[in-house]
């Protein structure tokens, strides 16, 4: 009897932790022929390479008299991230001051609201050097912070960027200098045939309801069924994580290169929550674009190389007193290196590689993708200064 309860249990097959539960809608056998890849225009690059900060002009304005008040300052400088690229760049919108509250020997946010971009802000009355040079390099605790910016939950997309800034002020002006750290993998997205959608209630809805459309876009995933319909999923799904998935959709907007699509692509390649991503050899997802008051879906496949690239950047700026009331004072943070060429297209459309990497970082704990051939010429240049002005 004992023999015979160890060969039973030897030959039952015991469950692993590793495999998922089948699809509910099924799921092509082969992984490697899912749609049309043929190109119907070429490849655009859609990885923004700066960001442009916009300043409310109340909160500049606070900011300089706190600082001449208080001689030393450790505040907030808290915004949003619009849905758009202004000229393949990041817009940021400041618009609120918050001096922050003691928490133990640390200093946090009086209130925050989900996807809230704050920027820790230390200030002095200038001494005469430029405040940049009391701002300190990027550390391994800025990284990790990185890090959980990007891999937020699901349902809660946050802005996946880190600022840090420093300020000096006298009577007369304000010094401001700004550093940034920015996922940078590079991300193109080629025009392709359109594919077919199961017309679920959450399709008709994206593609029907074009009588009110929303203020803001959404974005979810995208899975098949067993006969290549593409079936859409929310981000807040809880069945997400479980779901083969093949790329992400995205609603009111026509253009892939928006902040919208680059922070769920984002959320797509790194969120450790993901289980189960089918990419297209050598990495290749899709996106579906839904615009608003259309009833036409955009189809495009994406081409990723460099998920872990993180950019650093950092401007610096400096206004007089009387022009902080301006409704239009910005800071664009930039990188001195070249903008690398669009990829010719090809069926096989095989991901953009940069010439030049300013930084790398390997994420803990993301989720797996091919890995990519490396770079011809690998160049690394952790930190560049961009010199900005005011536009009043």
């Amino acid at each position: 009897v004992f023999f015979f309860s160890l060969s039973f249990f030897s030959m039952a097959r015991l469950p692993q932790p590793a495999e998922l539960p089948p699809s509910p809608f099924g799921f092509p056998l082969t992984r490697s022929v899912l749609w049309n890849r043929a190109p119907q225009a070429p490849p655009m690059r859609i990885t923004p390479n700066k960001i442009q900060i916009q300043f409310a002009p109340t909160c500049l304005q606070l900011l300089a008299a706190d600082t001449n008040l208080r001689k030393t300052l450790k505040a907030f400088l808290i915004g949003s991230l619009l849905p758009e690229f202004s000229d393949g760049a990041l817009v940021v919108r400041l618009d609120r001051f918050d001096r922050g509250k003691s928490a133990g020997n640390s200093c946090t946010p009086t209130v925050t609201v989900p996807g809230d971009i704050v920027v820790p802000m230390t200030g002095s009355v200038a001494s005469g050097r430029r405040p940049g040079s009391s701002l300190p390099a990027p550390s391994s605790t800025c990284l990790h912070t990185m890090t959980e910016a990007v891999h937020t939950p699901l349902w809660e997309p946050g802005p996946a960027i880190s600022l840090t800034g420093a300020c000096a002020t006298t009577e007369e002006s304000l010094e401001l200098s700004v550093h940034a750290m920015l996922p940078t993998p590079q991300l193109t997205a080629t025009p392709i045939a359109a594919v077919p959608v199961l017309q679920t209630a959450l399709a008709r809805k994206l593609t029907l309801d074009l009588a009110q459309p929303a203020d803001e876009g959404e974005w979810g995933f995208l899975t098949m069924d067993a006969s290549r319909h593409l079936v859409l999923v929310l981000a807040s799904d809880p069945a997400a994580p479980s779901l083969p998935l093949v790329g992400i959709w995205a609603s009111h907007t026509s253009d892939p290169s928006s902040a919208l699509v680059w922070r769920a692509l984002l959320h797509f390649l790194c969120d450790p929550c993901l289980h189960d991503r089918v990419f297209l050899p050598p990495s290749a997802c899709l996106l579906v674009l839904f615009p608003a008051a259309s009833a036409s879906a955009r189809f495009f496949e994406c081409a990723v190389a460099g998920r872990d690239t993180i950019s650093h950047l950092e401007a610096h700026a400096q206004w007089s007193t009387q022009s902080l009331s301006s409704s239009s004072l910005t800071m664009t943070l930039t990188t001195n290196e070249p903008s690398p060429a669009a990829p010719a297209p090809a069926p096989a459309l095989a991901p953009s590689i940069s010439a030049a990497a300013p930084a790398h970082y390997r994420a803990p704990g993301s989720g797996h993708i091919p890995a990519q051939p490396p770079s011809a010429h690998p160049q690394s240049h952790p930190h560049s200064h961009s010199h900005s002005h005011s536009h009043s």
